[in-house]
């Protein structure tokens, strides 16, 4: 019995995260044609994935969600309004801080470079901590919004409508600093990556508890709605924050300009510590650029470094990243835990219901998001980064880093020299590869002397030359963002709720195709955004001025519905494969930053969903009129 228990849990998981590793394989393998490296190590991370998530979530089903109902039953018999306004708001910051996906898109962030985008490379490294409160602080805000609309009997359109125009307006006036505009495409992630395994249900549960309480008896459409303003206004609060630190951190520049400035200054405004640069220094810069820090070679390079023993020895092993991972699902779980203990225990006077299956779901917890964490750091992170460092190949031709094969030792002897038509001189040296003999070009700055070593990283044409490379891209996007929304199980209970609510008429295969397809097309979107360097407010403004001007002809039960559908599509394993994908494209191509494909995967499907809610209430209507 046991044993069947568990395997109903790990086969959700399987069912909603093994297609979309078996996309990325079959596009990485059969379309770009590109071994995937290190596939032991990632089938161990995806395994890691399942199984972390599967007891993550039951642990938040025995430990978090029950307290959390038992708080929104029992807040408002112990509090005044703004003392549960209070609460809701704390729980709400503990919350985020608790969500997997939060603690992905900080280690996502890591190809930022502190040269192109200095404010963000500093909110996802060292200032992380300020980038968690910041959209914790908009979870905390959307949480205290919904529970005044249950208390008050608000109308959720208003809601949506100003909260919009107000995202949309500082969106605007934050694109005219170059810092904060490199910033929007993070904040609008922020949002999206919100709305997933712990915020959600728990705001649910809040919910169901105040709404009984209050005997609120507002219809259908009263549950709906609040789970986008968890995605809308955290966009606002880490827009907030980037202002806030505005003055602390220098403008973009070049990268000999970031070579050339003051390193003291540099360290203490980017990377916070000496040790943290050193890190940083010795993995992402070449010899050459270590070399010109201000003339000096810095303790970050090789022979000087005091841990280049480590750094050499390849990626860290799988008991430190455990270690790493725990250490962080500690701190975000615990908070969360003891704040609720302490409402439980001290505010409201209650014993906690089944403490011993509460004990439980918080070891679960901690283990599931460890597990959880450290294997999308080895498996999916990796795969994804593969795969959107491949796409490019479909469509240009470019150096394949991900290909870098050092030939040590390397005789120069065997370098030869030919006359071009313009009577340069160009060197060449043959190298066996799988097809025989290859004439590969001879670079000489790629040649060590000190140890012998030659660091050569092929040249390919692209694989769909012209405009069918392009189209093969957007196609491939479309799929990936179809494929991980239509085995999202929060897809399909969207899905049950609609053919309820509309007793039938909109069925649950329907709404999953619109939601899906939808999420296709803001994927999509995203894609052409990184490859062809087009703004993120051209795509999204015109996007949600539509969907505002639908949001407004709509029935209000089914604005509801569509703004949720989109916080439905940002689930824990859709975020880490996304950003992953994105981060690995943009590294690619040299973009600066590649954030707001979630934001875009997102906004899509609430269009979708706002259609087909229309041509519904359309048809019902005509129903009702042909009836006697």
């Amino acid at each position: 019995m046991v044993g069947s228990y568990i395997w109903s849990r790990l086969a959700a998981q399987l069912r909603s995260g093994l297609p979309i590793v078996l996309y990325l394989l079959a596009v990485q393998i059969l379309v770009l044609r590109t071994p995937v490296q290190d596939w032991p190590q990632i089938l161990g991370g995806v395994v890691m994935v399942i199984i972390g998530l599967a007891a993550f979530l039951e642990g938040l089903m025995l430990a978090i969600m029950p307290v959390g109902e038992l708080c929104g039953l029992s807040l408002p018999r112990r509090l005044a309004v703004f003392g549960i306004l209070f609460v809701v708001f704390l729980m709400g910051i503990l919350a985020t801080a608790a969500e997997p996906s939060v603690v992905v898109l900080q280690r996502i962030g890591e190809s930022v470079t502190p040269w192109d985008a200095p404010l963000l490379f500093a909110l996802l490294g060292h200032r992380s901590v300020l980038l968690v409160i910041a959209i914790g602080a908009g979870v905390g805000v959307a949480f205290l919004l919904g529970v005044l609309r249950l208390l008050l009997r608000w109308s959720v359109k208003p809601m949506l409508l100003l909260t919009v125009a107000g995202v949309i307006g500082i969106t605007i006036l934050a694109r005219y600093e170059p810092n904060l505009r490199l910033l929007c495409g993070l904040a609008w992630d922020s949002g999206a990556v919100t709305t997933s395994d712990v915020t959600v249900p728990l705001m649910l549960a809040l919910g169901i508890g105040i709404s009984r309480m209050s005997g609120s008896t507002e219809g259908e459409a009263s549950g709906f709605g609040s789970v986008a303003m968890a995605s809308l206004v955290p966009v606002v609060t880490v827009l907030i924050i980037g202002v806030v630190l505005l003055p602390t951190v220098p403008q973009p520049m070049t990268k000999a300009q970031f070579l050339a400035s003051d390193r003291d200054m540099m360290i203490t405004q980017l990377f916070g510590s000496r040790e943290a640069f050193d890190a940083w220094a010795i993995e992402n810069l070449s010899p050459e650029d270590l070399g010109g820090l201000n003339g000096v070679t810095p303790s970050g390079a090789p022979g000087a470094f005091p841990y280049a023993e480590n750094a050499e020895n390849g990626p860290e092993q799988p008991g430190t990243i455990l270690a790493d991972t725990a250490i962080v699902s500690v701190q975000a779980v615990i908070p969360l835990v003891l704040f609720l203990v302490f409402i439980v225990r001290v505010v409201l006077r209650r014993r906690l219901p089944w403490p011993d299956e509460t004990l439980l779901g918080v070891v679960l917890c901690l283990v599931g998001m460890t597990v959880f964490t450290a294997g999308v750091e080895t498996g999916l992170k990796p795969l994804g980064e593969q795969s959107g460092k491949s796409l490019p190949s479909l469509f240009r031709e470019m150096d394949r880093t991900d290909r870098t094969v050092v030939l040590r030792p390397f005789d120069l002897s065997r370098v030869i020299e030919s006359v071009g038509p313009d009577g340069n001189a160009r060197s060449y040296f043959l190298l066996e590869s799988a097809q025989g003999p290859e004439l590969v070009p001879f670079m000489p700055g790629r040649y060590d002397a000190a140890s012998g070593a030659y660091t050569h990283i092929p040249h390919t044409e692209p694989l769909l030359p012209g405009v069918w490379g392009g189209i093969a891209l957007l196609l491939i996007a479309m799929g990936l963002g179809f494929t991980v929304t239509l085995v999202e199980p929060a897809v399909a209970a969207l899905g049950v709720t609609m053919e309820s609510v509309t007793v039938g008429v909109f069925t649950k295969w329907r709404t999953m195709l619109i939601v899906s397809a939808g999420v296709g097309v803001g994927t999509l979107a995203g894609f052409a955004m990184v490859v062809w360097g087009i703004p993120l407010l051209w795509l999204l403004v015109p996007l949600y001025f539509v969907i505002l001007v639908f949001t407004v002809i709509s029935s209000e039960l089914f604005s509801g519905i569509a703004w949720d559908a989109g916080g439905a599509t940002t689930a824990s394993i859709t975020v880490p494969v996304v950003l992953a994908i994105g981060a690995g494209l943009g590294g690619s191509i040299g973009v600066a930053e590649s954030f707001g494909i979630l934001a875009l995967a997102s906004g899509a499907p609430i269009l979708g969903v706002l259609i087909a809610g229309l041509s519904v209430s359309r048809r019902s209507s005509r129903s009702s009129v042909r009836q006697p």
